[in-house]
This record gives C-alpha cells, structure tokens and sequence, in this order.
C-alpha cells in the first residue's frame, strides 16, 4: 500500500521527510504524464494485448528488483535503500501510464456494456478482501523481519501477486476492436499542445 506502508517504509529507511509526504501520491504520479505522450500513438494500435504484456513485464519486474535490493539489505546503504522503495512504485507508474489508454481500449472492447459496471464492482470488492488480508500479513512479516529485509519480504510478495495477475491477463483473449483506427493520428506535438483546451 502506497498510502499506509509506503510513507512508514521510506521514514524506517531513513528517507528524508519530503519523500515520506510524497510516497501516498508517488504510484498516481507516475500515472499521470504517459498518457500525454502515448495516446496519440495508442489510438493508431489494431491489438492492444501483446504491449500489454510487454508493458505489464516491466511494470512488475520493478518490484522484484527493488524487493531483492531491501531483502538483501545492498551493502546497508540507506540512500540505495530509499531509493529501491521510492522508485518502485513511481517506475511501475510511469510503465503502467504509458500503456494505460490501450488497457482502457483493451477492456471496453472485451467486455459488453452491460456488463462493465458489474466487473469494476468486483474488481473494486476482491481489491479490499486482498487489503483486508495484506494488512494482516503486514504485520506479521514485519513484526518477523523488521527493517529492509521485512519490506524486501513485501515487495516480493507484492511481485508474486503481480505475477499471478499477469498469468491470468495473459490468458485472456483480445476481441477486435470493432471501431476504425484513425487515417492520421494526431502526432505527440499536436497532442502536447491541446493540453490547455483539453484541460
């Protein structure tokens, strides 16, 4: 959890007060510039799944990194410590960003209209049962292993679950986008400087 665990996380490293206050925003962030840079591009895609899963690659092999990086403590180095914590979740972002507006594409064309509120209901109901039990777990990893290697134990947990997402998304079917891909999609100059009238 970016908002509870994260800013504890990076004040027991040692991290400065400023990156404490940022870590509840810093995955959100990371969300928010890729997709002014990438959508222009994504609207010209036919097939959006194999960049997904070239894109969710990368998004989870951030947290395997940073999780062996804590779990093995690097020497005790706090700043390289710190820097696992904070870049993890800002990375993943920023990948998770670039390629949002495809999984956008990718699940309004996959799923029938009238079934799409149902499937974020139960999308939003399963994340807060995993909440419900990761905060159990927590707890007891950190009571257990407190420190880097505790947190190293959550980022590897986090990255098995994100493994087990990915299986389960790569098993997934891509159904053909029945809308027609643009003759001349905007280029990322033209999508940059509608910004303001956008906003």
């Amino acid at each position: 959890s970016a908002s509870i665990v994260g800013p504890k996380m990076v004040e027991a490293l040692g991290g400065p007060a400023w990156l404490t206050a940022a870590m509840p925003q810093i995955l959100t962030a990371g969300y928010l510039i890729p997709p002014l840079l990438t959508a222009h591009w994504m609207e010209r895609l036919v097939r959006f799944h194999p960049l997904l899963l070239t894109l969710g690659f990368f998004q989870r092999i951030v947290y395997l990194i940073a999780g062996a990086v804590l779990f093995w403590g690097f020497r005790g180095n706090p700043a390289v410590l710190v820097a696992a914590a904070a870049l993890a979740p800002l990375i993943s972002g920023m990948v998770a960003g670039s390629g949002i507006t495809a999984w956008q594409e990718f699940v309004a064309n996959a799923i029938p209209p009238h079934r799409r509120s149902s499937v974020w209901a139960t999308r939003n109901a399963i994340c807060c049962l995993i909440g419900l039990g990761a905060g159990a777990v927590v707890l007891k990893v950190l009571d257990a292993f407190p420190g880097p290697r505790g947190y190293g134990l959550l980022h590897l947990t986090t990255f098995a679950f994100l493994t087990l997402s990915y299986i389960a998304f790569a098993c997934t079917r891509e159904i053909p986008n029945p809308r027609p891909r643009p003759g001349r999609a905007a280029g990322v100059g033209e999508t940059l400087a509608d910004i303001w009238a956008i906003v």
